[in-house]
């Protein structure tokens, strides 16, 4: 894997995200494992950086890929997609199992803050845009059921 980094964070960015992903329905087409996408977005991140300063949210970035990167598997691919929002491939993972990797992501987010996400596994026939787009949409109703949660393209939704 050829992987571009944010300057910023560290992490791979979206032109890796978007080399990593078909690669990845590739082999879970090929091996028949599931495959779950997240999208993330990190909560009220405009009022952080008014309340604190642009560096100081520059930093609170860093950090958090730092934490969550520090307990992902090292087949998991966390990419920044842009400004505050983050995606996760998870390989081999179901719906519910990449929630719970999300709830130990969230009980290490620096400073107490919180974050929105929406997960989505492949269904075996969809392609990666849509899979993105489900998890999107998830991601979306996270928000508008009142942040801090992880919210299921895929059924039954935990709760927050």
């Amino acid at each position: 894997m050829s992987t571009q980094r944010d300057p910023l964070t560290g992490a791979p960015d979206r032109y890796t995200w978007d080399a990593e992903l078909p690669a990845a329905v590739e082999r879970t087409r090929r091996d028949g494992e599931p495959l779950t996408v997240a999208m993330i977005d990190l909560d009220h991140f405009q009022q952080f950086n008014d309340d604190h300063g642009y560096q100081a949210g520059d930093r609170f970035l860093k950090s958090v890929v730092a934490a969550w990167t520090g307990i992902l598997r090292p087949t998991d691919l966390l990419c920044r997609y842009g400004g505050e929002e983050f995606a996760l491939v998870l390989p081999g993972a179901t719906t519910e199992q990449a929630s719970a990797v999300l709830e130990r992501m969230r009980t290490v987010t620096p400073l107490g803050q919180t974050f929105s996400s929406g997960v989505a596994s492949w269904n075996g026939a969809e392609t990666q845009d849509h899979l993105v787009r489900r998890s999107s949409a998830a991601l979306e109703a996270a928000k508008r059921a009142g942040r801090a949660r992880t919210v299921s393209a895929d059924g039954p939704q935990p709760q927050r």
